[in-house]
């Protein structure tokens, strides 16, 4: 039982401020969660325009799968198209791309700081715990194809 519970820890400790912790390729951050990887940004970290993806923020809501295949992966399009379609990733990858800098930020990037603090209060069951303060925002460079190149799969 004891090596059971020992075992276990890693994935019972799904909040924590245990900066002992850390995940490999992003050492220095802190570790909000292990149950689904969150991680903030130490702010001495923002020293520079663009985040270094060693020190970009994660926050995940599932599990990350733990292996995956590029020959395949694939990415389907639904919904509110005139054709749904898929594309490989051998595919995707040939699209002209079109660089961007963007900024992406947590939604709960800075509830550390809202009064009354979260947990507290009639709804606290329904909100999640883990509290970020400023390191859950970053700024990224990144390319993809435009728009029209995507919507323009679908005719």
């Amino acid at each position: 039982m004891a090596l059971a519970g020992s075992a276990l820890q890693p994935f019972l400790t799904w909040a924590t401020a245990d900066s002992s912790l850390t995940v490999p390729g992003k050492e220095g951050l802190i570790v909000r969660s292990y149950r689904f990887l969150d991680l903030e940004t130490p702010v001495e970290y923002f020293s520079t325009w663009l985040t270094p993806a060693e020190h970009f923020f994660v926050r995940n809501h599932m599990h990350e799968p733990s292996t995956l295949d590029p020959a395949d992966w694939k990415l389907s399009i639904g919904g509110e198209v005139d054709q749904p379609y898929t594309l490989t990733l051998a595919e995707l990858s040939r699209l002209e791309t079109h660089p961007v800098v963007n900024t992406l930020e947590c939604a709960g990037n800075g509830r550390a700081f809202q009064s009354p603090r979260v947990g507290q209060g009639p709804h606290s069951a329904k909100i999640s715990r883990t509290e970020r303060s400023r390191g859950a925002a970053g700024n990224a460079a990144v390319s993809f194809p435009p728009f029209e190149a995507r919507t323009n799969l679908t005719k």
